[in-house]
């Protein structure tokens, strides 16, 4: 293995990587670190790129959810004096629930595919042993067993334990000003109704 720069790069954090193979801790294979890597690089930014995307279209479309978030960014980045800090980043447990809603919503790929090991049985269907099962998401995402009532709906609060507080942030405190989405509902006179 090659030594660790002292600011590494995601080859190298790849090439340092361990992966748990039958209870024994081995770095990854050459083929593994390649398929990961073209991952990342690959299908990685489209992902990303589509799920800010759609996050960002439904805080736009619901003005009280959006002045949510941005109230609890702001507040965090005022107690970081004006730096959003990695510790800051982990007290955005509402911008969390609006990704993790925003993602069940629209998922950015349609599903998983997934090889069985074994020959097995589910909900009456045979499934034989390295068969590809295709796992649709959408359907699974709109499961109230899972996810609670209203699953057409865009809740991030379904997210957070316990429930969130209506008042747990600031009503004093106002949204930046900065925030391009902000501009986008202050103009769009359909951003409070409905999906």
């Amino acid at each position: 293995q090659v030594a660790l720069a002292e600011k590494p790069n995601v080859l190298d954090l790849l090439l340092h990587s361990t992966a748990i193979k039958e209870g024994k801790t081995s770095a990854l294979s050459d083929r593994e670190v390649r398929d990961n890597l073209l991952a990342i690089l690959v299908n990685g930014h489209e992902t990303v790129a589509t799920s800010v995307a759609c996050s960002i279209y439904l805080l736009a479309r619901n003005g009280e959810k959006y002045i949510h978030a941005q109230t609890e960014i702001d507040q965090v980045i005022e107690r970081g004096h004006g730096e959003l800090t990695e510790a800051g980043v982990s007290e955005l447990h509402y911008l969390e629930s609006v990704i993790q809603e925003s993602l069940r919503l629209y998922p950015p790929m349609a599903g998983l595919q997934r090889i069985s090991l074994e020959p097995d049985i589910l909900e009456g269907w045979s499934i034989p042993a390295k068969q590809v099962i295709g796992i649709p998401l959408q359907p699974l995402h709109m499961n109230e067993e899972y996810f609670g009532q209203n699953t057409d709906q865009f809740i991030p609060e379904r997210y957070l334990e316990p429930p969130v507080v209506r008042n747990s942030l600031s009503s004093e405190i106002q949204p930046s000003k900065k925030c391009p989405v902000q501009w986008l509902h202050r103009h769009n006179p359909q951003a409070n109704s409905a999906d």
